[in-house]
């Protein structure tokens, strides 16, 4: 399964637990959290077909939200997360994924709470089989 791939990857990461830890998070944070953290969304995927069929390649969008309590920090661990995705090809745990891409990157601050967010989206090529 791809989303235990990505959190398998995530936490494997130096650069990236260096920042978080294991402060990472499936759809959105938890109340009252510890920051900096990570946020991820995965998208319906995008099947894809050949003139065989289902070619067992598909296009999925995963979104990242990096949270600190302030720009810099959240800007930092959006460049540490780009760094380790953009362009990996490799096993994700037990998950093949034939590419990441990087597509959009943006961010604000959440005015409710006040904490900074910087997004990433990424593009994965994961085999479905």
């Amino acid at each position: 399964m791809l989303e235990a791939g990505i959190t398998t990857f995530i936490l494997a990461n130096g650069p990236l637990t260096a920042i978080i830890s294991d402060r990472l998070y499936p759809d959105a944070l938890p109340q009252s959290p510890t920051l900096p953290a990570l946020v991820y969304q995965v998208l319906p995927a995008a099947l894809n077909y050949s003139h065989d069929g289902d070619s067992h390649l598909d296009r999925v969008r995963v979104q990242f939200s990096c949270w600190a309590t302030s720009p810099t920090s959240a800007a930092n661990l959006r460049e540490v997360l780009r760094l380790a995705l953009s362009g990996f090809s490799g096993q994700m745990g037990t998950a093949k994924v034939p590419a990441v891409f990087i597509e959009d990157q943006g961010g604000g601050q959440d005015e409710a709470t006040g904490l900074f967010r910087k997004i990433v989206d990424g593009i994965f090529w994961h085999q479905s089989i």
